[in-house]
Parts: C-alpha cells; structure tokens; sequence
C-alpha cells in the first residue's frame, strides 16, 4: 500500500498494519477487546460460521490481493465479519482507524470494481439441509464474489478461483465450499463457462438448487403498485410504484413497492438491507416468473403482503392504493410559486431571481455569481415558471394535463400512463415560443454577453419549484439543453451552430473519429455508437434557443419526474418549470462532484470529491466502465484538508493535482455562505458540481442540498 503517488490504482493514505507477531486468533482476541465490531480470520467450522451470523446462515468475507499489506482488520488472508455487529462491509471496515472515513463510493471502488479492487468481498453461508452437488452429502457452504455490472468490472473464472484458493486456506470445511452465483451476470457466467469451472476444480451451482421449494421472507411489510415481471432490471425503467418479480436481486435499486426473487437472496445484501430499512416487503417465492397466478396479475394494480406466514399478491383497487400511499407518503409539502414576475431575472443581483419565481437552482445560480463572481460561478439569468404557464396556456396544453390527472390508469397502466405522458410533452415541445419572449432573451443576452451573443453556446437548465430542496432533491429527474442565440437569427435551419468554433469542431471531430476507430476494434462497447451519434449531432446541427426551451420545459412531464412527485403527496397542478441560463462549459478539463459535511467526527466533516477527465461526466459518463477519481478528505480547523485517500481514475493518477487546494478552498468557501446565508443551517450537507475548465479556471456549477442515507 503506497502513500504517495500510486500508479496502481490503490487508494492512498489508508495506514498500513504491520504483522503483530501473535498467533492470528491472539490478534483478534486483542483487536475485538477495544476495536468492535468483532471478527475471525478463520472458520473451523459450522459451528464457527453460525456464532458470526445472524438470521440466516451467513457471514460476509474480505480477502486481501495483497495481505499484509491492508490496514487491520484485512491484513490477513481472509477476516469474516461478526453479523452482529455490521450488516455491512461498509459499516464493519469504518469501525477501524485505517478506514475510518471511508464511504460508499471508495468501498465500491476498493471491493467490486475490477481496475481498482484491493479486496475480494462476498459472503459465506451454510446450507445445513442442502446435499453437496457433487458428493451428495449433507451440509454445503457456499460462497459468493461481489462485482461491478460493467463488462470490465464482471466476474471472471479466475476471480472465482482465486477467491476459492483464498478461502480454502481459511476455513477448515475447503471440500464443502461451493459458488453460488450473485444475479443473472453471474448466472450467465455459471453457464457459458461450467467446463470452465469444472476444469479448474470448482463446484458451481445455483442457489436456488441450495434452497429447495421453500418460501423465504426477507423483510415484513405490505405495499401497493403495478406487478413487473421480468428477468433482471437491465433496461426496465420502475420505480415507486411498481412491484418486481425478478429471477435474481439487483445489485442495487430505488425504492420500489415491493420485491419477489425467483432465487434465494442474501440477508445481508444491499438490496435486502435498504428495502428492510423501509419496511418494503421482499421475498423469494421459487418460480415465481413462472407462476401462474402471478403472471394473471402482470401489468395490473396489487397488494402485497410479506409477513411470517408467508408472501401473498392479490389485485388491488384504486382507491385502497391511493389511501395506502396517502398513508405511507413523507410530507414535505406543497410547492410555491408566483406567476405574477413576467421578466427575465439578471444573476447580478440575488434579490432579483427568487426561487418562487425561477425555481431554486436558478435562485441558488444567481447568488453563486452575486457572493463569487462570473470567474469561480457562471453568471446569467433565469426565466421566470410565468413563461412555462403561459406557454402551456397558448397551445393548449392544460386541458391535456388536467384529463391525465384525473384518469385513475395514471396509477393502474404504466404503458398508458407513459403514452399519456408523451402526449403532454410532445404538446409543449411542438407549441412555437412566444416571439416576445424571444426577443427579451435575445436583449438579455446582447446586453450580458455584448459582442459574442450570437457565438456563445448557453446551457438552457431546469428550476422547477420542486428540485434542490432540503427534503426533495429531484437531481436527475429534469433535463437541460444547449441553445445558441446565433442559430436563431440566420434564417434558416442548416448547421452547424454559429457557437461551434473551430478548435471546438476540431476536438469533437477527433474524439468521433477515435471512438469510431474504438468501435470498430471492440464492437461489444456499443456505448460507443451513442456517444458517435452524439458527436455527429454536436457537429452538425443547430441549437437554436427557440428549440431548447420548450424541451426544458416539457420534461416537467418526464415519466420518473412524475412517479416522483406523486410519491411525495405534491400537487402537479402546483409544480412549474423555470430554466435557469449561463454559458456551456466548452471542451472542459475535469468534472467533479463534491458533497460536503458527510458526518460529524471530532477529527473535522467528512467530504467526498468524485472527478472525472473529460469527455466523460460523473453523473452520466458515456463510458459505463468510466471509473471515477474518487477522494475522501477531513476538512480541518484551519481549512485545510486532512486524513486524504482516493482512488485513481481510468485517466490516471491525481487528477487535480495542486489545483486540489484550490478547489477544496472554494468549496470550502461556498458550503460556509450557503449553510449561513442561503439556507441558515451550517450542519447541511451540500452537493455541489464544479468543473475545471477549458481555461483551467475552477469554477462552481451549481449547489443543491444532499440527502444524507444510510451506508
């Protein structure tokens, strides 16, 4: 473990454990007398197995690449977590110093992810009742490997084997261990590859051929929504009100009503805890995609129930779901607006964008250029949620939305509810932009930008009134768009954009033709081909404002947007959409997101900066098998960063270099003022995208407030 400069992709700074000495079993008597949560770095036996576990017959392993190298408690071979104490890998490593600090996305970094991984990680479990495939005696062990979905996180054979020979030195039952695939990548793997496996002397299997028919209850609860039935969530687009029948569980997933596994699930995965701690009901019911009671039922409104005597899904009616939603709902109020300000609202001036008039990221836009100016903070102006109504009002658009409202399939028929939905959109995207409004832009612009209005990309964003609030983030539901003021006035409708420059035109053409090159030579990274089409858009078409507004406005009505909404209890007739405008980031260096003040310790506020080099962005890189800097640092009393570690992106090391304490200066900087002035809570966390851009300048995005979860 190196502390300085890695080129390897470990993470830094995380202390190294020196070998004690003492017999391993010593050490872990020593360590659990002052060090909770407990472990062993052995299993003799069942018996062993089961003083760890907790609910079912499990316990979760890390394996070190390199021991003896790792901070404690993984500076041997394998340790086994004490379920008792931590239901997490996460939950259990932070209880030590060398990893004190460390959060979920350098974890996922450090155990799952393939470039990056210093540890296996998985779990092991007892099948007391199941016959060993092979020998057909009584009692398995099986074990399992985490991965990342990407193709170049996914598990191979020889991962599998070299956690086998791991294990094996650490347990005293070697001849009883079986893999068992983690959902259906894995169980892809299981199949094309059994010769495979069988060569290299591993016994592989399913769990379910552990498990046998029984019903198995993951956590207790009932629930309301539309039953999905569907091999895995790859390209299913569900959400709060859906109920998935699933063969295997996700590696991750969102709220959901509730969830049903044809195979049996870990008690302690992920996707297990976080439906448990909401009380989502969850359980494996053998066969069940292929059930036929359950199939009658696809598409259509349910109940379920999980509870002690088992799962039950019935059909439900409308108004019983609608009651039990209303029920169950978090209350975070109404949304507020004031359609009264017709003007275009200047960033010069926070008191001149509100966020009843713009919405909050324009309202919070505005005041990054007020307290920090146009050379850390974009400058521009907002338009005012009075456009979007009277937009919606001149094409007609109301009445659409007040008959999707009022249609009791918005709840009952996810395909009807999206067609709905698109006819909303489609109408406010169709419907031409009031010229009067184009021409107060057009003077905004000219007046703001002087002689490069017309050659100046802008960023056309969504500032809805239900978006960066402190209880209802929205990142991600709304979209945005470029427009170009020059596209507007050429009379006519041929590209490129007039904000196309050369040395843009030049970089955008290189990057196609890489990926072209790329695509040809690894035809499976079909990312590419939308990254290419992207490109080709980029470089031969016009943006003109007139287009993008409309397509900002019109994704108030995106499918999740609405779920969303609705989830929360907010009147839709109450949500409007404002756009907040400053220019596009062109051929930009890095891009980061930093969420600030992630604990409270004595050692200073935890602080997490995730960057990607371009082309790729953080939130949504092209590349699925990006991978991201990713550090961890303590804020200090004297401003100063302390305790670093991180991982090394694709791009390579040390991304920031020493413009590190720059950026750390200016977040620590604009976390301060809005804590204090803008939302008066200085314990807020804040989740705030900065770019380095074209110029090296380091510059805020924009800020929002940070729902803190749970490891």
């Amino acid at each position: 473990m190196c502390t300085g400069a890695c080129s390897d992709g470990t993470p830094r700074a995380l202390s190294d454990a020196p070998d004690s000495g003492l017999p391993d079993a010593e050490v872990a008597d020593d360590l659990a007398a002052d060090q909770p949560p407990g472990f062993a770095y052995r299993l003799e036996d069942g018996a062993a197995l089961e003083a760890l576990a907790v609910g079912d017959l499990s316990v979760k392993y890390l394996a070190a690449l390199e021991p003896g190298s790792q901070p404690v408690p993984v500076d041997r071979a394998c340790v086994f977590q004490d379920m008792h104490d931590a239901s997490w890998h996460l939950e259990f490593l932070t209880a030590f110093p060398g990893f004190a600090g460390l959060d979920l996305e350098t974890y996922l970094s450090l155990v799952l992810r393939r470039r990056t991984r210093t540890l296996y990680g998985g779990a092991v479990r007892l099948w007391p009742d199941a016959q060993h495939p092979t020998t057909g005696v009584a009692g398995v062990f099986s074990f399992s490997v985490y991965a990342d979905e990407p193709v170049e996180d996914r598990l191979t054979v020889g991962d599998v084997v070299e956690v086998h020979a791991r294990l094996s030195g650490c347990v005293g039952f070697a001849e009883q261990l079986v893999f068992v695939a983690e959902g259906p990548l894995q169980a892809a793997l299981l199949a094309d590859e059994a010769e495979a496996f069988a060569a290299a002397g591993i016994v592989a299997t399913d769990a379910a051929a552990l498990a046998g028919a029984g019903v198995e209850v993951y956590s207790e609860g009932t629930g309301y929504g539309t039953l999905v039935i569907a091999q895995s969530t790859a390209g299913l687009e569900v959400g709060l009100r859906d109920v998935l029948v699933l063969e295997h569980a996700p590696n991750d997933i969102g709220i959901v009503a509730g969830l049903i596994t044809s195979q049996p699930q870990s008690l302690h995965s992920h996707v297990n805890l976080r439906l448990g701690e909401k009380g989502i009901p969850n359980a494996r019911l053998p066969g069940a995609r292929e059930r036929g009671e359950l199939r009658a039922l696809e598409g259509a409104l349910v109940r379920i129930r999980a509870d002690a005597d088992g799962v039950e899904v019935v059909a439900a009616g409308v108004e019983e779901a609608e009651a039990f939603w209303a029920r169950s709902r978090p209350d975070v109020g109404q949304p507020q607006a004031d359609l009264s300000a017709t003007q275009l609202g200047a960033y010069g001036e926070a008191s001149e964008v509100a966020a009843d008039v713009y919405g909050v990221k324009a309202a919070n836009s505005a005041e990054l250029c007020r307290a920090f100016g146009p050379d850390e903070a974009p400058c521009g102006f907002g338009v005012p949620f009075s456009a979007y109504r009277a937009h919606l009002d001149a094409h007609g658009v109301e009445p659409l939305i007040a008959a999707f409202l009022s249609d009791p399939r918005r709840h009952t028929d996810p395909q009807w509810r999206r067609g709905a939905l698109d006819d909303i959109r489609d109408a406010i995207r169709d419907g031409a932009v009031d010229p009067a409004l184009l021409a107060s832009i057009e003077v905004q612009i000219r007046g703001w930008l002087g002689p490069e209005a017309e050659t100046t990309r802008l960023r056309f964003r969504s500032s809805t009134n239900v978006e960066d609030l402190e209880a209802l983030t929205g990142a991600g539901l709304y979209d945005s768009r470029s427009g170009c003021l020059g596209d507007d006035l050429d009379g006519d409708d041929a590209g490129p954009s007039r904000c196309l420059s050369d040395r843009e035109a030049v970089a955008l053409r290189q990057l196609r033709d890489d990926s072209r090159r790329e695509l040809d030579a690894h035809p499976e990274r079909t990312w590419l081909e939308v990254r290419i089409a992207d490109l080709e858009s980029d470089l031969s078409e016009e943006k003109p404002i007139a287009r993008a507004l409309p397509r900002v406005w019109r994704s108030l009505w995106n499918d999740r947007a609405w779920i969303e909404r609705d989830y929360y209890g907010i009147d839709h007739h109450l949500a409007f959409m404002g756009v907040a405008v400053n220019p596009s980031f062109v051929l930009e260096q890095l891009d980061a997101v930093i969420v600030t003040n992630l604990d409270a310790d004595p050692r200073g506020p935890l602080y997490r900066v995730v960057t990607q080099a371009a082309p790729d962005s953080v939130v949504r890189p092209d590349n699925p098998g990006a991978i991201a800097e990713v550090r961890t640092v303590r804020r200090g009393s004297d401003g100063l960063v302390d305790d670093m570690r991180w991982v090394d992106s694709t791009a390579g090391a040390d991304l920031w270099g020493e413009d590190f304490a720059v950026l750390m200066d200016l977040v620590f900087r604009v976390h301060d003022h809005f804590g204090a002035a803008v939302y008066e809570d200085l314990g807020l966390a804040f989740d705030l995208e900065v770019k380095r851009t074209d110029d090296g300048r380091v510059v805020v995005k924009q800020i929002r407030p940070y729902l803190v979860e749970g490891p």
